[in-house]
Order: C-alpha cells, then structure tokens, then sequence
C-alpha cells in the first residue's frame, strides 16, 4: 500500500532548433538563431520556417546543403536570412 508517494516536479523540456544534429536542419526562424560554428550538412536541407531571423555571424558557415527553403507564415511575416561580417553559406 502505497501512501505518501512525492513525484519529482516537472520540467519542461526547451527544443531549440538552432543546433544542427543531422540530417535536414528544420529550424524554427523564432528561435531567432546565430550560427557561429561551422555546420556541414552533407547534402541535406536546411529548411528555414515561421517568422524571425536566421543569422549566420562571422565565423558561423552552413556548408555542403542540398537546397535552403525558406516558408514564412505568411507574405507579411517572413523568415529572413541574414549574413553577417565573414559569415557564409556555401553549397
């Protein structure tokens, strides 16, 4: 007989899209992310959505993708990709 049981509280898990993990990069423009490493995506996509900014800041490359798709919310509320100082996208 269980009577006095505590649970742990529970913390809500925070995905952040700005970090490429593999694959297609599927990222969330309000997450507002500023690339500053190196990503080499090896042919996949990266896929940019919703509203806000991607910004690739010097010293930040997104390297080797397949095609970059931009899909805004709306004509009025886009994502923009922004390239910054010696920031670069290369195919």
């Amino acid at each position: 007989d269980i009577t006095n049981v505590t649970l742990p509280e529970v913390i809500p898990v925070v995905k952040n899209t700005c970090n490429y993990l593999g694959g297609d990069w599927n990222v969330a423009c309000a997450d507002g992310c500023r690339i500053t490493t190196v990503n080499d995506l090896s042919g996949n996509d990266l896929i940019l959505t919703g509203t806000g900014s991607f910004d690739v800041l010097s010293g930040g490359k997104v390297k080797n993708y397949g095609r970059v798709k931009i899909d805004g919310t709306s004509s009025a509320n886009q994502c923009v990709l922004n390239i910054y100082g010696t920031g670069e996208i290369i195919k």
